[in-house]
């Protein structure tokens, strides 16, 4: 047997070309995937795993949970401070809307007591010397929306602006004449609809005395 022809045992046990990358690749292909696909995975569990890495998992699923339960507590806190905020702001809103309005409340009562103070009780009588006196009042057009004039009994005599329909109608069961006839005194009603526009309002009423001071009518 020459040598040339003799087995070369040495590239016998030589492996493939490629046969040993292919597998390394395979192995690290498996170890690129998660951690917990990997143990989720049949077969795996974390007994394969040392007891440093069992113990490190264990540290930072309770981590998680620490931070997590954090998480909920402050925005729980965050929440409520919220809440406690809107509702300091909305009481600091809700008074100064409430004093604007009983301002503006009071400076109506007066202008009405002062005109109906000075009233004339002619104009009881006659409805244009009641629309004259009110046409020229200079309140209308700035504090004023609608002013009425009633009898001492509460019927509705004059209103201005003439709107079709009020006049004559019979308003003593309203609570703001009711308190202008049984106690003689200014009277703010509860918020109303009216029995002829059907839109909500608030009347004053404002009783008007004779020199005598006889309730003759009101305003």
């Amino acid at each position: 047997m020459s040598t040339t022809d003799a087995p070369d045992t040495a590239n016998d046990l030589r492996p493939m070309p490629g046969t040993t990358k292919s597998r390394r690749m395979r192995g690290s292909g498996d170890m690129r995937q998660p951690l917990w696909k990997y143990i989720m995975q049949p077969g795996n569990n974390l007994r394969q795993f040392s007891l440093r890495t069992q113990i490190g998992l264990a540290a930072g699923l309770v981590l998680s949970v620490i931070l997590l339960a954090q998480a909920l507590l402050l925005f729980s806190a965050a929440r409520d401070d919220l809440k406690q905020s809107l509702s300091r702001q909305l009481d600091v809103l809700v008074g100064r809307v409430a004093t604007e309005l009983d301002d503006k409340l009071l400076t109506r009562i007066a202008t009405l007591e002062a005109m109906a103070s000075t009233f004339p009780p002619a104009a009881l009588k006659s409805d244009k010397d009641a629309e004259r006196y009110f046409r020229d009042a200079p309140i209308l057009s700035t504090l004023i929306d609608d002013l009425y004039l009633f009898s001492a009994e509460g019927v509705l005599l004059v209103d201005w602006p003439i709107a079709s329909g009020r006049r004559g109608l019979d308003m003593t069961e309203r609570d703001y004449i009711q308190g202008v006839i049984q106690n003689g005194r200014t009277t703010v009603s509860k918020p109303i609809l009216g029995k002829a526009t059907k839109q909500p309002m608030v009347v004053i009423g404002v009783p008007i005395r004779d020199g005598k001071g006889q309730l003759i009518g009101s305003l």
